[in-house]
């Protein structure tokens, strides 16, 4: 943990105006993949790749990720949006959610759970890896698996700790988080 006192953190922008000069600086000699999560909901993330899309002095592939849900109302995060995907050297690739099957797959490639919990965690999942990817780690972190004749279960005191959804995941780990910094 690092003590801030007395000391300001750089804002949103400051923090895009330092990535985009090492990303200037490090594509001088090589090409440059910047990727950006959750892009969507991060306005200076957004200022930062029409930078880059307009002022492009050296290769660089961004990659952004994230749904389309800009926050209702967010005008502003909307207008970036929707000028980043508009812009002539932006290709938009949709992903819909992962099959049931491909969920199965990717469940199976991380850890060997019992058929019962993979298939309870493919139906909350819903097609969004992610959830699946975050759920497994937070248990595999929280030593909340135990292993069974049939693969890996949930323990006792956590048989019920399915979240409904990402959020409600997040949610959960932020708050665990916090009781361990108090």
């Amino acid at each position: 943990r690092v003590n801030t006192a007395g000391f300001a953190l750089p804002g949103a922008d400051a923090r895009a105006t330092v990535i985009k000069q090492v990303v200037n600086a490090l594509s001088r000699d090589r090409p440059v993949i910047l990727h950006l999560d959750d892009a969507p909901h991060g306005r200076a993330a957004l200022r930062l790749v029409q930078q880059l899309l307009t002022q492009r002095p050296h290769p660089v592939l961004v990659l952004l990720t994230g749904d389309d849900g800009v926050p209702p109302g967010d005008t502003e995060s909307r207008a970036l949006w929707s000028a980043v995907l508009d812009h002539p050297a932006t290709d938009a690739v949709r992903l819909g959610p992962l099959s049931e099957a491909a969920q199965h797959q990717l469940v199976a490639d991380m850890v060997q759970l019992s058929p019962k919990l993979v298939s309870r965690v493919v139906r909350r999942a819903d097609g969004n890896p992610m959830f699946c990817v975050q759920l497994l780690r937070g248990w595999i972190q929280r030593n909340a698996l135990v292993q069974t004749p049939d693969g890996f279960a949930l323990t006792a005191a956590t048989a019920d700790a399915l979240p409904e959804d990402v959020s409600a995941m997040w949610a959960d780990r932020l708050d665990r988080a916090l009781d361990a910094e108090a």
